[in-house]
């Protein structure tokens, strides 16, 4: 496995709200690619600027797009899904400066957080480079394309993990006093009891995915609702834990209150909306529940 960093120029001002995905090289510098390979790590880069384009009306009249102001920092994580490759449908891009460029050198990645950032003098920091490199002509080849160590990029990932500190709103609400969440007359089984306790205890052995880390066990919300464990990811990414025993084709509330909890930790945590995750985890899981939580991207662990 190969270790990269990538650099974006910012999004256009028609496009700002994409989030930043997929590898581009220039044609003739496609070598500097080569050992890009599907799985591979890939840190996004996003620079402080970028060309403004030039665009074509179907009059045959011009425009000019401009770039909204770029962050200057890592800004993603992502894993590639191909190597590196010539998109024969790339056309040539023009910029307002005279230049012209065909980006038919493409490979897509799957975005796997954005909820992070470093900066630029840290990643120079890291790389070895001097603190007010721009990153100009970065990249093997100068393609805006380098091969990293491993070392570098758990570096440069720890760092991104570093989240802002809370806003004060969020501070205050959440110190506000709240009845907790009751789960009925009858109280936890001891079996629901020791299920819950040994995916707390372990969760990267029981789950079977490296990097797991427990935050709270019974963690309550300002609604009443109490997540049975809330774990955190290798990439920082936060997870809500529902603990079931048996679930059944017919039997919903496990999934709702999986979703439920992800979309409420991803506020209360404030990360972005949709990179949260959902956990569900039982003895058995029907086949029915299975193919359902496919859908709405909540993930099901059998533990024997």
């Amino acid at each position: 496995m190969n270790y990269w960093i990538t650099t974006h120029w910012p999004p256009r001002a028609d496009n700002s709200k994409r989030e930043p995905s997929g590898v581009w090289l220039p044609d003739g510098r496609q070598q500097a690619g080569v050992q890009l390979h599907a799985d591979d790590p890939v840190l996004i880069y996003e620079s402080r600027s970028g060309r403004t384009e030039l665009r074509e009306k179907a009059d045959g009249s011009t425009y000019a797009v401009k770039s909204v102001r770029g962050k200057e920092g890592i800004v993603a994580v992502t894993r590639a899904l191909e190597g590196i490759h010539r998109n024969p449908d790339t056309t040539v891009t023009r910029y307002v400066d005279g230049t012209e460029i065909c980006w038919c050198w493409q490979a897509a990645t799957e975005l796997l957080s954005s909820n992070g950032f470093v900066q630029r003098a840290e990643l120079n920091r890291v790389l070895g480079y001097k603190p007010s490199y721009n990153l100009r002509g970065f990249g093997d080849r100068k393609s805006g394309l380098k091969r990293i160590s491993k070392e570098e990029y758990e570096t440069l990932v720890a760092i991104f993990k570093r989240r802002a500190g809370r806003s004060d709103l969020v501070t205050r609400a959440l110190r506000k006093k709240h009845s907790p969440r009751v789960r009925g007359t009858g109280g936890e089984s001891p079996e629901h009891k020791h299920l819950k306790e040994r995916v707390a205890a372990d969760p990267s052995a029981v789950l079977g995915e490296a990097g797991l880390r427990t935050v709270k066990v019974e963690s309550s919300f300002p609604t009443g609702d109490r997540a049975d464990i809330v774990l955190e990811d290798s990439l920082g990414r936060i997870i809500g834990v529902e603990i079931e025993l048996r679930v059944g084709d017919l039997d919903l509330p496990g999934v709702l209150q999986a979703l439920k909890y992800r979309a409420m930790l991803e506020l209360t945590h404030e990360q972005k909306h949709g990179q949260g995750r959902a956990f569900l985890v039982a003895h058995s899981i029907s086949p029915g529940i299975r193919d359902l939580c496919t859908q709405y991207r909540v993930e099901c662990f059998v533990v024997s």
